[in-house]
């Protein structure tokens, strides 16, 4: 079932399973995760909504040609470490896996250089700036690690 305003109208349009868990091998801590799509490759981020931009990885970036998308070279900083990248516009897909319609978004991405291919150990994360500021959503928390929450999605 899909979230509603009071007058009817609908807050989200989609709804996906989200996680809590870690990331990586390497996370200390978990993270909330939600399915997205890029290109058509379903993978899953980390929902940051104190970061910039869709941060991909390098791994991401090169199986799907990434690398190849025009945008401006900055550097931006990333839990203290300066990242060398691409700022570009990429259309990410939310999935709409329990709930709803699937939903397209044209967000701000940065894709790090390729010389961090080998050493690059950071997951997908979708941040606030240039991405999530642009749809509505909502969460409804998994209650414990591994659980199925609901992360809700719409338009703005």
């Amino acid at each position: 079932m899909l979230l509603d305003y009071s007058d009817g109208q609908q807050f989200a349009t989609g709804a996906a399973e989200c996680s809590y868990r870690k990331a990586t091998s390497n996370d200390r801590s978990s993270r909330l995760m939600v399915p997205i799509s890029i290109n058509g490759r379903l993978i899953d981020a980390v929902i940051d909504t104190g970061g910039l931009f869709f941060v991909c990885t390098p791994e991401i970036a090169a199986q799907l040609g990434l690398y190849a998308i025009q945008g401006i070279h900055d550097n931006i900083s990333i839990r203290g470490d300066s990242i060398s990248g691409t700022l570009c516009r990429l259309d990410l897909s939310f999935e709409a896996t329990d709930d709803g319609n699937s939903m397209s978004v044209d967000v701000t991405a940065f894709i790090p250089d390729q010389k961090y291919l080998k050493a690059w150990a950071l997951p997908p994360y979708i941040g606030w700036t240039g991405c999530l500021e642009r749809i509505r959503f909502a969460i409804d928390p998994p209650l414990h690690d591994d659980a199925g929450g609901t992360f809700y999605f719409g338009p703005m």
